[in-house]
């Protein structure tokens, strides 16, 4: 079995044991369903990220940085658009940069989660 089945079955589990009696099945199965989305999209979008962090031959110890980098665009992302969007990903490269990231490897990771979003 895979790991992202496992994760979605496991994830099923706790939620019809905690909300078994309350919920509807149907309901159960949705959640499910979102649930088996957002765990796909991360797992793309850490690919991504991946991806851009092998080429740029980034060390070990900053990979973490450039991964939460990586979902935190994602996070935007998926609650802004248009300008905001646009205002929220300039702030995120800045304070990330701020931290020590390079500018140029931080705009490659948004454009390539960019990409698999859209």
């Amino acid at each position: 079995m895979k790991e992202m089945e496992k994760a979605v079955l496991k994830y099923y589990k706790k939620i019809a044991r905690r909300l078994g009696k309350t919920t509807p099945p149907e309901i159960i199965g949705l959640m499910t369903g979102n649930y088996s989305l957002a765990r796909e999209t991360q797992r793309r979008v850490d690919q991504a990220t991946l991806t851009a962090i092998q080429k740029n031959n980034i060390s070990v110890i900053e990979r973490f940085n450039y991964l939460a980098f990586g979902r935190a665009v994602w996070g935007r992302a998926s609650r802004f658009g248009g300008n905001t969007l646009e205002r929220e990903l300039l702030f995120l490269r800045q304070r990330w940069q701020n931290r020590g990231l390079d500018m140029a490897i931080l705009e490659e990771i948004e454009q390539r989660v960019r990409q698999v979003l859209y």
